[in-house]
């Protein structure tokens, strides 16, 4: 009896298989639709994630750079300053030892002014022309 209804009907042997086909045509797209979306959906992920990495990395060689910036900056200036204070510390020991070498040389000579020595004769010391120098006039 089935083989008399396929020759009787063969329209709906054709139904049946076109239906076949129009499913598995759909599955097929609708497969190669989800799988398009996942790729498409898993490389924008990934263009974002490169995209994150690239400026997380950006952001943190700007913020070493800078910090070694500030770090290099601070110790200059910190080198400069302790250099000024051994200049100024220097000249106050030389000053100071200069003063005190003064004081003592005024001190052996108590009648002689050193700091006007070279422009004033001390009142104690009396200049009298004095016979020539005959081994300098003979």
């Amino acid at each position: 009896m089935f083989a008399v209804c396929q020759c009787l009907c063969p329209v709906r042997i054709e139904v049946r298989e076109f239906s076949l086909v129009v499913v598995v045509v759909v599955v097929v797209v609708v497969v190669a639709v989800v799988v398009g979306v996942v790729v498409v959906g898993v490389a924008v992920v990934v263009v974002v994630v490169v995209v994150v990495v690239v400026v997380v990395v950006a952001v943190v060689v700007v913020v070493v750079v800078a910090v070694v910036v500030v770090v290099v900056v601070v110790v200059v200036v910190v080198v400069v300053v302790e250099v000024a204070v051994v200049v100024v510390v220097v000249v106050e020991v030389v000053v100071v030892i200069s003063e005190t070498a003064l004081g003592t040389i005024e001190s052996m000579l108590p009648h002689c002014d050193v700091r006007s020595a070279a422009y004033t004769t001390p009142s104690h010391i009396i200049l009298t022309p004095g016979p020539p120098d005959l081994a300098l006039n003979p």
